[in-house]
Parts: C-alpha cells; sequence; structure tokens
C-alpha cells in the first residue's frame, strides 16, 4: 500500500487511522508511515486544493506538462484531426511497431486515460 488518502471533517478519526497505519505497518521494513495535513496537496499526479471552504479544486497542469517533457519526440504546434472513413479500420499491411515503440506508445495511451479520467 503506498500513496493512502484520508479524508474525515473530523481530524481525530484521521488522527486513529494515522496510528492503526503506523502500528500495522511498524516492522514491515517499507519504511516510515507519514502524514501530511493541509489545505492543498498532490496526489498521484492532480494537486488537490481544498484552501476554498466546501470547495474541492483538483488541478492536473502539472501532470500534463511532465507528459509532453517525457514524450521521446518533441510535441509543438498543431495538426488537424486524424479523423477519416478508415480512422477504425485495420490496415494489416502497415509496418508493426518495435518494442520501444509498443511500450512508449501503451504508457502514454494509459496515462492519457488516467488523464481524462
Amino acid at each position: 500500500m503506498d500513496d493512502v488518502k484520508s479524508s474525515h471533517e473530523d481530524s481525530k478519526v484521521n488522527d486513529e487511522f494515522f496510528y492503526w497505519l503506523k502500528e500495522k505497518y511498524a516492522n514491515d521494513n517499507i519504511g516510515e508511515v507519514k502524514a501530511k495535513r493541509g489545505a492543498k496537496h498532490n496526489y498521484l499526479g492532480m494537486t488537490l486544493d481544498y484552501t476554498t471552504p466546501g470547495v474541492l479544486k483538483i488541478d492536473m497542469t502539472e501532470y500534463v506538462k511532465s507528459m509532453v517533457e517525457e514524450f521521446p519526440q518533441k510535441v509543438q504546434g498543431r495538426n488537424a484531426t486524424p479523423w477519416t472513413k478508415n480512422l477504425f479500420k485495420v490496415d494489416a499491411s502497415s509496418k508493426q511497431l518495435g518494442q520501444v515503440s509498443k511500450e512508449t506508445f501503451h504508457t502514454f495511451v494509459m496515462k492519457c486515460i488516467f488523464l481524462c479520467k
């Protein structure tokens, strides 16, 4: 278990949960269980901002920036949509991607799916 987020209107509930986690994992050699409190948190690529009472703002700008920076080819400019009537047809004669390109493609598709959820 890693990067657990707990939230409750009564801070004592979070305290009890934190102490339970510390006790449960004290001897597992996984590192110290830590807690961070406050109105802003970075969590799984999201900035969770609770600074406005009763409102949660979620910002993934840094996540998108990191995707662009990590992509192995330079991303710049704009392109027209690739949509045509053949967009979803498989061309069996197309050249297969190499292993590195396949892994890159799958990695960034999954990052985009996470971003869209």
